[in-house]
């Protein structure tokens, strides 16, 4: 299950899935914007997917220590520096758009193309052809651990 709680009542609902008898985990993602909630959402479900894994209750996605480790020493100039590697995908306007968000959730869903389409709401074709798009204009193949890392950090550098 997926919800937005404001920012100053997480501690309390994490005081309260700690606190609970059965196995129920939480993923906690940044706080965002509401054009910005998808990535959050993002960031909890692969908190979740930690918390799981670790046998933890509560996993806040910042704590993770790889994401933590390198973002959070990042400044200002080097996370551009990264998130420009996404430069390519912007539209016309100079916005990221579909293309960005589809990168975001191939990955956020561990490339599995089946799920990537279902939360897209595409066609499995169509998922195909965007990131092959994807691919040419970043100069990447998904299919390489180094390249999708690299997206990965310039996705999270992007709304750092």
């Amino acid at each position: 299950m997926t919800g937005f709680l404001r920012d100053d009542h997480v501690d309390a609902v994490a005081a309260r899935v700690e606190a609970y008898s059965s196995a129920m985990f939480l993923g906690v993602g940044t706080p965002a914007p509401t054009d910005a909630l998808a990535g959050s959402a993002a960031e909890a479900r692969h908190a979740v997917e930690s918390a799981r894994a670790e046998g933890r209750r509560v996993v806040r996605y910042r704590s993770i220590p790889t994401i933590s480790l390198v973002l959070d020493r990042l400044d200002g100039d080097d996370a551009r520096r990264i998130a420009r590697l996404l430069d390519p995908l912007r539209d016309a306007a100079g916005r990221h758009g579909e293309l960005t968000e589809t990168l975001r959730v191939f990955l956020a869903e561990n490339g599995a193309w089946g799920a990537t389409a279902e939360r897209l709401g595409v066609h499995r074709q169509t998922l195909t052809a965007r990131i092959h798009r994807v691919e040419g204009l970043l100069g990447l193949s998904l299919a390489d651990a180094d390249d999708r890392t690299a997206a990965w950090l310039a996705l999270r550098a992007l709304h750092a």
